[in-house]
Parts: C-alpha cells; structure tokens; sequence
C-alpha cells in the first residue's frame, strides 16, 4: 500500500501500530519499520495505557518529508465498510446512473474523462504506456486497453456526480480527484504488467553494465485508492468477473472511502481536542505547582526575616532594660542609636509589612 508520510505519522498517533497493522493487512513490525525508515516517530511503550487514562503525551515532531509517498508491502484489505443512511441515500442515483446503457461510441463522455480520453489518445512511450494524469483522471494502460478505460471512467464519474460529488485538481494542482465531505479521494486505474530486466554486460567493468527492461501487458485492469483509511481500497479484473461487472460494488467503495475519510478526519480533530485538553490541564497543573512553590518560598523568606527581626527586637529590649537596671543616661547619640535599632526590627519585620501595621 501507498501512504502519504504526514498521515501515517497521523494514523501511529491514533490507532496502535499493532491494531492499524491487522487492519492494513501487514505485520506490525514491518509497519514499524516503515515509520523508522521515513523519520515517523512512534509512541513510547505504555503510552496507549496513559491515553486511556488521559495522559498520553503530544506527539513529536515528523522528521521526514510530509509529503513524500511510502510504501509497504501487505494485502490490501477486503473489508466492506457499511455506509451510512445518507451514503445509502446518495447511492441510489449513483448505481441508477451507471445502470443506464449507453454506447460509447455515441455517448457524450462526462467532462474529466473527456479531458482524460483526449489525452490517452496519442502513441505509447518507448515501453508500452500511455499515461495520463496532468488535468486529467490518472491512468497508465497499454494502447489495447484505452478504450476500456474510458468507457470505465466515465460511469464512475457520471455515477459519483450523481451522488453529489465534486471534481477539482488535487492540491499540486496536477491530476483530477474527487471531494465529498470535505474530503479528498483520489484513485488511479492502472493495467497489470510484467516487467523482465535484461543485462548488458559491460567487457571489463560490472558497474557499468547496462540494465533495460521490457513490459507485457496483462490486459487486466485494476484501480485503486489513495489514503488511510479502513475499507477495501482496490479492485481488479478477476478469472470469472471483469471489472466493469464490479462497477456497483466499485462506486459504494469509492464513496465509503469517503465517509470512512471523513469519520478519520473527525477522529483526528476530536484526537486533537482531547491532546490540547491535556496539555492545557498539563499547563494549568505545572502554573498553580509554580504559584504554590513561589508562595512557599516567599514564606520561607519571610519566616527568616521574621525571626532575624525579632533577634534584633530582643537585643533592644535588653539594652532598654540594662539601661534601666543600671540608671544609665543615654547621651543623644547613644538614644539615636537605640532607637535605629528597633526602628530596623519593625521595618524587617515581614508580619507588620504583610498586615499594614
């Protein structure tokens, strides 16, 4: 399967890799690896223990390319996802529109395979293929096939129009993909091939050799969707059924990946909310910690202060009462000095400061 790095760092962070590995269809750690490989962190060990009881930790920052595709191997997967009372409701006009026959000789093709078949329409490259996919529906099929493809891609464009959906160029502003839901849903209808490397040996350096490859077309078409999300994503020419005998099955597909999309998308943003909750609860915590210890300081402080003022406050009390013991008469000096003594034990004194005394 093909995934964008930027939603397979999302899809780790939501789902464990081990639950999205069984629902892809691959081992999860080869899944793991993939991520490793792509600079896609992973949650730490007990981090879904800690989610479950609201202290997951956010998520690090993706090191490699968001946008750049990976790839990894696994059986796609076969599971139907149900769609939903609106989905069901927008599919009727959808499988009534492809329901109609029309000869595509005569038919007026709908407007993006239009643009798609004008542009099939030319001669292979050098190995076979007639690709299109600039302001077009993406397809690489041999000459044979060209006409199946068209005839193909018009009923699921005309089928999901019915069904409400917008076509628009995806966001390089190359090919042309579906929106539904606010969602994107792209697809690709390749045919199958062989491809056969051929060697041509260099005399005296290895390195040098020169490789070459030729194609054989199977002549089975096959067309599949981007994205995560759960559900099956492709579909083929099989032994006993072509896969315009599956174009029903094929257009309920096409519009569950786009609900399923949604429902991802939904997930996500509620993900989002709850990582944004907990770091403000995290944040609130870690302020009124601050404030306690700051107070706690303070105190201490002032608990010193205070009884180094009442050290003071007690050698002034005993000088006064020296002085009265013994009938000392203080000069004006000395009584100035006394009494800046025990004027430096009140000012000191944090309890009169903090009272207004």
């Amino acid at each position: 399967m093909d995934i964008r790095c930027k939603d397979l760092y999302e899809a780790v962070w939501v789902k464990p890799v081990r639950t999205l590995a069984k629902e892809w269809g691959l081992s999860d750690v080869g899944l793991a690896k993939a991520c490793r490989k792509h600079g896609i962190p992973l949650p730490p060990l007990g981090h879904w223990s800690k989610v479950a009881v609201g202290r997951g930790i956010k998520p690090p920052p993706l090191k490699g390319d968001p946008e750049s595709l990976v790839t990894i191997q696994g059986m796609p997967s076969l599971k139907k996802t149900e769609l939903s009372a609106e989905g069901k409701t927008k599919l009727k006009p959808a499988l009534a529109a492809i329901s109609i026959e029309q000869a595509p000789v005569t038919a007026k093709l709908a407007k993006w395979t239009q643009k798609t078949d004008k542009a099939l329409h030319r001669k292979p490259d050098s190995s076979g293929f007639i690709s299109s996919w600039k302001e077009t529906f993406r397809v690489s099929v041999s000459e044979a096939q060209v006409s199946r493809a068209i005839v193909l891609l018009d009923k699921i464009e005309k089928a999901l129009t019915e069904a409400g959906m917008a076509w628009e160029f995806d966001k390089k502003g190359q090919y042309v993909v579906g929106k539904m839901y606010g969602e994107t849903l792209s697809f690709e209808l390749k045919e199958l091939y062989k491809r056969t490397e051929h060697i041509e040996k260099h005399p005296s350096s290895s390195w040098l050799d020169r490789k070459t490859y030729t194609y054989k077309f199977m002549g089975d078409l096959t067309l599949r969707i981007d994205g995560y999300y759960e559900g099956r994503k492709s579909w083929s020419d099989g032994k006993t059924q072509r896969i315009e005998e599956k174009l029903p099955e094929i257009i309920e597909g096409l519009l569950a990946a786009a609900e399923s999309m949604r429902q991802r998308t939904i997930e996500r943003e509620e993900q989002h909310k709850r990582w944004a909750e907990e770091a403000r609860i995290r944040a609130e915590k870690e302020r009124i910690a601050r404030e306690e210890k700051a107070f706690f300081d303070a105190t201490l402080k002032d608990a010193e202060d205070w009884a180094k003022s009442n050290k003071i406050r007690e050698y002034a009390a005993h000088l006064r009462t020296l002085i009265a013991e013994h009938s000392i008469v203080l000069t004006e000096a000395g009584e100035e000095w006394l009494c800046r003594i025990e004027k430096a034990a009140r000012q000191n004194d944090p309890a009169l400061k903090h009272l207004s005394l």
